[in-house]
C-alpha cells in the first residue's frame, strides 16, 4: 500500500514537472518570437519593406527608401506610369534596368494594371529612374486564405 502511494505521488510528480516544462518552454517561445517581430519592425512599428523602412515624413507604406510599389497605368516605350497613393509617377528605365515578372524580362512584357516595386533613384520631379522593377504576383481572392 505504502509502495502504490508512493508511486502515485511520483507519477504525479513527473507530469507535474513535464506540464511545468511545457508551459516554460513555451512561454519562452512566444517571448523570442514576439522579439523576433520586433526586431523585423522599423521605426514606429513599421514593416520594412523589399527595399527599406519608410522614413518619417514619407506617405504611406508605398515609398520605399529608393522605390516606390503602385500599378502600372501605363507603359510609353520606355517610360511606366505608375499609380501610387500620391498619384500618378513617371518612371524611366534603361538598359540596365532588371525588370522580373517571375523570371526577367522586359518592358514590353509589363502591361497596365500590373502591380509592381520599383527600386531606383528619386529626382527632384517626382520620377524615378528604375534600377529593378519586380511585378508582384496577386493570388485570388480563394487562395490568398
Amino acid at each position: 500500500m505504502k509502495k502504490t502511494v508512493i508511486s502515485i505521488v511520483a507519477v504525479l510528480v513527473i507530469i507535474a514537472v513535464v506540464a511545468g516544462s511545457f508551459w516554460a518552454g513555451m512561454s519562452f517561445g512566444q517571448a523570442r518570437a514576439n522579439q523576433g517581430r520586433e526586431r523585423f519592425r522599423g521605426p514606429g512599428g513599421q514593416v520594412p519593406g523589399l527595399f527599406g523602412t519608410p522614413q518619417p515624413g514619407q506617405r504611406g507604406a508605398e515609398r520605399f527608401a529608393g522605390g516606390i510599389m503602385g500599378t502600372i497605368e501605363a507603359v510609353e516605350g520606355d517610360t511606366l506610369i505608375v499609380t501610387t497613393q500620391e498619384g500618378d509617377i513617371s518612371v524611366q528605365t534603361t538598359d540596365t534596368t532588371m525588370i522580373e515578372k517571375y523570371t526577367t524580362v522586359a518592358i514590353s512584357d509589363l502591361g497596365a494594371g500590373e502591380r509592381v516595386v520599383v527600386s531606383g533613384t528619386r529626382h527632384d520631379d517626382g520620377s524615378y529612374t528604375a534600377r529593378s522593377i519586380r511585378v508582384l504576383q496577386i493570388l485570388p481572392a480563394s487562395q490568398s486564405q
